[in-house]
């Protein structure tokens, strides 16, 4: 099965695709691996540029062979031709480490934000040796791309309150931190930073993580590809991994948020559908039209 994605808007599935088809064709087989519209649309315009499959599928490819790209989706498909190949006979785990070796980034495999999204994806489609190829469009894509339509997900209903954090209250991604309780937040992190004490190259880049994070003002902050750059992304799946581990984040990818046990008694904004039965905050209206418009 090929560990790539479906994207439809910005989400991302995981595609359990079948065996690889060959073209009954004289000469020589072309491989035909599946991917989801978007990952096909970002391989002919070349902000995808890298590929994971399970080596067993691809043994024959090697540089300068042709493969062939198929929506999951219509009859799209665009020619493809390899420029590298990477084998990764441990697994998967080891992704993040080479691809910084080979030159790559998380982008060129998937509109995934973390390692740690992408790899927990993968693994389930990818759990033995790997293979990742780099690959370039050979020509134009040819029959008709299809998107898939998505349910919408629900993320609650009616007009947005500031209310302050229990032990209960699951914020949602987009919440917003009251701006005058952003920099208490920072201060307990660094509080139970403080406490852990985590080796000095760790500390400093949950700190340069923590400060990113903590700069959206909302529970689910963005790794930035300034942040991967200037630390590097095998330093910053490290730090959010610390920070999960530790319970100061939960969830994984774009559910990840600042954990309820960090932000009790703090006030976010979030729709009143999904607060229960809590009261919301008095005298706020100000600030929360204030940030109505970057939510």
């Amino acid at each position: 099965m090929t560990a790539d994605e479906l994207t439809t808007g910005t989400n991302t599935l995981a595609v359990p695709a079948p065996k690889p088809e060959l073209k009954p064709k004289s000469g020589p087989e072309t491989v035909v691996l599946l991917f989801g519209p978007g990952a096909l649309r970002r391989l002919q315009d070349g902000t995808k540029r890298a590929a994971v499959v399970p080596a067993k599928q691809v043994g024959s490819l090697k540089v300068g062979s042709s493969l062939t790209a198929k929506s999951v989706f219509g009859d799209a498909r665009l020619p493809l031709q390899v420029r590298a190949r990477h084998d990764l006979p441990g697994g998967i785990d080891g992704l993040p480490a080479l691809a910084e070796t080979a030159g790559l980034t998380l982008a060129d495999f998937t509109v995934e934000t973390e390692w740690s999204g992408y790899l927990t994806t993968a693994r389930q489609n990818v759990p033995k040796a790997a293979v990742v190829l780099v690959v370039d469009p050979a020509g134009p894509m040819t029959g008709t791309l299809y998107d898939k339509k998505k349910k919408k997900k629900t993320s609650g209903s009616g007009p947005w309150a500031w209310y302050r954090v229990d032990l209960q209250l699951q914020p949602v991604a987009d919440a917003q931190i009251h701006p005058a309780d952003r920099k208490p937040l920072a201060t307990r992190i660094r509080t139970v930073c403080d406490r852990l004490a985590p080796e000095a190259q760790m500390r400093e880049a949950v700190d340069a993580v923590a400060e990113v994070l903590l700069g959206s003002h909302r529970a689910h902050g963005t790794i930035t590809r300034e942040l991967r750059a200037r630390i590097g992304s095998a330093q910053t799946d490290a730090a959010v991994a610390w920070l999960r581990r530790n319970k100061l984040l939960v969830g994984l990818g774009a559910e990840r948020v600042w954990s309820p046990r960090l932000l009790v008694g703090l006030r976010i904004q979030m729709p009143a559908s999904l607060a229960g039965d809590r009261t919301p905050e008095p005298d706020t209206a100000d600030v929360a039209g204030a940030v109505a418009g970057v939510r």
